[in-house]
Protein backbone atom coordinates (compact mmCIF):
# COMPACT_ATOMS: atom_id res chain seq x y z
CA UNK A 1 0.00 0.00 0.00
CA UNK A 2 2.75 2.59 1.00
CA UNK A 3 4.32 1.93 -2.93
CA UNK A 4 0.38 3.09 -4.36
CA UNK A 5 0.95 6.10 -2.25
CA UNK A 6 4.65 6.91 -3.43
CA UNK A 7 3.86 6.15 -6.73
CA UNK A 8 0.94 8.70 -6.75
CA UNK A 9 3.13 11.28 -5.22
CA UNK A 10 5.47 10.45 -7.66
CA UNK A 11 2.48 10.78 -11.04
CA UNK A 12 0.81 14.08 -9.11
CA UNK A 13 4.82 15.81 -8.71
CA UNK A 14 5.71 15.17 -11.85
CA UNK A 15 2.43 16.65 -13.63
CA UNK A 16 2.68 19.77 -11.22
CA UNK A 17 6.50 19.89 -12.52
CA UNK A 18 4.84 20.00 -16.12
CA UNK A 19 2.47 22.58 -15.77
CA UNK A 20 4.82 24.85 -13.66
CA UNK A 21 7.49 24.21 -16.86
CA UNK A 22 4.72 25.10 -19.05
CA UNK A 23 3.44 28.19 -17.62
CA UNK A 24 6.60 29.57 -17.11
CA UNK A 25 7.52 29.01 -20.74
CA UNK A 26 3.94 30.55 -21.54
CA UNK A 27 5.31 33.61 -19.34
CA UNK A 28 8.50 33.94 -21.37
CA UNK A 29 6.90 33.80 -24.91
CA UNK A 30 7.78 36.90 -26.79
CA UNK A 31 5.46 39.33 -27.95
CA UNK A 32 5.63 37.90 -31.94
CA UNK A 33 3.86 34.98 -31.11
CA UNK A 34 0.54 36.66 -30.11
CA UNK A 35 -2.38 35.99 -32.56
CA UNK A 36 -2.86 39.66 -33.32
CA UNK A 37 0.80 40.10 -34.70
CA UNK A 38 0.63 37.22 -36.24
CA UNK A 39 -2.27 38.17 -38.19
CA UNK A 40 -0.87 41.43 -38.89
CA UNK A 41 1.82 39.94 -40.95
CA UNK A 42 -0.18 37.46 -43.29
CA UNK A 43 -0.21 38.14 -46.48
CA UNK A 44 -3.57 37.39 -47.50
CA UNK A 45 -5.06 40.50 -48.93
CA UNK A 46 -7.82 42.51 -46.46
CA UNK A 47 -11.37 42.55 -47.15
CA UNK A 48 -13.20 45.75 -45.77
CA UNK A 49 -15.38 43.00 -43.52
CA UNK A 50 -12.35 41.64 -41.14
CA UNK A 51 -14.77 39.18 -40.08
CA UNK A 52 -14.91 37.34 -43.33
CA UNK A 53 -10.78 35.99 -42.82
CA UNK A 54 -11.22 35.02 -39.48
CA UNK A 55 -12.23 31.20 -39.26
CA UNK A 56 -15.11 30.51 -36.94
CA UNK A 57 -13.91 28.20 -33.88
CA UNK A 58 -14.07 24.65 -34.48
CA UNK A 59 -16.58 23.49 -31.76
CA UNK A 60 -15.71 20.64 -29.64
CA UNK A 61 -16.23 18.72 -26.43
CA UNK A 62 -13.86 19.43 -23.51
CA UNK A 63 -14.99 15.24 -23.57
CA UNK A 64 -14.07 14.65 -27.36
CA UNK A 65 -10.64 17.14 -27.71
CA UNK A 66 -9.33 15.26 -24.15
CA UNK A 67 -9.73 11.98 -26.15
CA UNK A 68 -8.69 12.87 -29.39
CA UNK A 69 -5.29 13.61 -27.91
CA UNK A 70 -5.19 10.39 -25.52
CA UNK A 71 -5.96 8.11 -28.62
CA UNK A 72 -2.93 9.89 -30.81
CA UNK A 73 -1.54 13.20 -29.97
CA UNK A 74 0.28 13.84 -33.04
CA UNK A 75 -3.37 13.42 -35.18
CA UNK A 76 -5.10 15.91 -33.14
CA UNK A 77 -2.33 18.82 -32.99
CA UNK A 78 -2.59 18.71 -36.68
CA UNK A 79 -6.46 19.00 -36.23
CA UNK A 80 -6.59 21.05 -33.10
CA UNK A 81 -3.06 22.80 -32.13
CA UNK A 82 -3.30 26.42 -33.43
CA UNK A 83 -6.33 26.55 -33.86
CA UNK A 84 -9.36 28.86 -32.62
CA UNK A 85 -11.98 26.26 -30.58
CA UNK A 86 -15.40 26.43 -29.01
CA UNK A 87 -14.91 23.78 -26.07
CA UNK A 88 -18.15 23.11 -24.22
CA UNK A 89 -17.82 20.93 -20.79
CA UNK A 90 -18.24 20.99 -17.23
CA UNK A 91 -16.08 23.60 -15.03
CA UNK A 92 -14.08 20.89 -13.09
CA UNK A 93 -12.20 23.84 -10.93
CA UNK A 94 -11.22 27.65 -11.56
CA UNK A 95 -7.68 28.40 -10.13
CA UNK A 96 -4.46 30.71 -10.33
CA UNK A 97 -1.21 28.87 -11.54
CA UNK A 98 2.32 29.49 -9.79
CA UNK A 99 2.13 32.46 -12.32
CA UNK A 100 -0.84 33.83 -11.16
CA UNK A 101 -2.55 33.01 -14.39
CA UNK A 102 -6.17 32.47 -14.10
CA UNK A 103 -7.77 29.23 -15.56
CA UNK A 104 -10.64 26.92 -16.19
CA UNK A 105 -10.37 23.16 -16.02
CA UNK A 106 -13.06 21.41 -18.09
CA UNK A 107 -13.91 17.90 -17.34
CA UNK A 108 -12.11 15.43 -19.52
CA UNK A 109 -14.96 12.81 -19.17
CA UNK A 110 -12.59 10.23 -17.44
CA UNK A 111 -13.70 9.37 -13.86
CA UNK A 112 -10.73 9.36 -11.75
CA UNK A 113 -8.46 11.05 -14.20
CA UNK A 114 -6.09 14.08 -13.18
CA UNK A 115 -5.66 15.46 -15.98
CA UNK A 116 -8.36 18.20 -18.23
CA UNK A 117 -8.81 20.50 -20.43
CA UNK A 118 -7.32 23.73 -19.07
CA UNK A 119 -7.83 26.92 -20.30
CA UNK A 120 -5.77 29.85 -19.76
CA UNK A 121 -7.57 33.38 -18.65
CA UNK A 122 -5.66 36.78 -19.39
CA UNK A 123 -6.72 39.75 -16.20
CA UNK A 124 -9.48 41.48 -17.55
CA UNK A 125 -11.35 37.90 -17.21
CA UNK A 126 -11.57 38.33 -13.70
CA UNK A 127 -15.23 38.72 -12.75
CA UNK A 128 -16.63 36.39 -15.26
CA UNK A 129 -14.64 33.53 -14.04
CA UNK A 130 -15.25 34.42 -9.85
CA UNK A 131 -19.30 34.31 -11.02
CA UNK A 132 -18.44 30.27 -12.04
CA UNK A 133 -18.92 27.53 -10.00
CA UNK A 134 -17.31 23.90 -10.48
CA UNK A 135 -20.15 21.80 -12.19
CA UNK A 136 -21.51 24.39 -14.21
CA UNK A 137 -21.89 23.73 -18.07
CA UNK A 138 -20.39 26.17 -20.54
CA UNK A 139 -18.53 27.12 -23.64
CA UNK A 140 -14.87 28.68 -23.73
CA UNK A 141 -13.04 29.73 -26.69
CA UNK A 142 -9.36 29.93 -26.87
CA UNK A 143 -6.57 28.64 -29.11
CA UNK A 144 -5.33 24.84 -28.71
CA UNK A 145 -1.70 24.68 -27.28
CA UNK A 146 -1.28 21.06 -27.64
CA UNK A 147 -1.19 18.68 -24.62
CA UNK A 148 1.65 19.22 -21.70
CA UNK A 149 -0.31 17.02 -19.76
CA UNK A 150 -3.65 18.66 -19.37
CA UNK A 151 -4.87 20.08 -23.24
CA UNK A 152 -4.41 23.43 -22.80
CA UNK A 153 -6.14 26.71 -24.69
CA UNK A 154 -4.67 29.68 -24.41
CA UNK A 155 -6.25 33.31 -24.95
CA UNK A 156 -9.29 32.11 -23.69
CA UNK A 157 -12.64 34.16 -22.73
CA UNK A 158 -15.99 32.72 -21.88
CA UNK A 159 -18.44 32.28 -24.47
Amino acid sequence: MALKKKTWFYIIGGLLAIGIVGAIMEKQKPQSDSPTAASQSSTAPVSSNATTNVPAPIPVTATALYQDYEANEVAADEKYKGKTLAVSGTVDSIGKDITDTMYVTLNSGKQYSITNVQCMFDDEHKNALSRLSKGQKITIKGRCDGKLGNVFLKDCVLQ
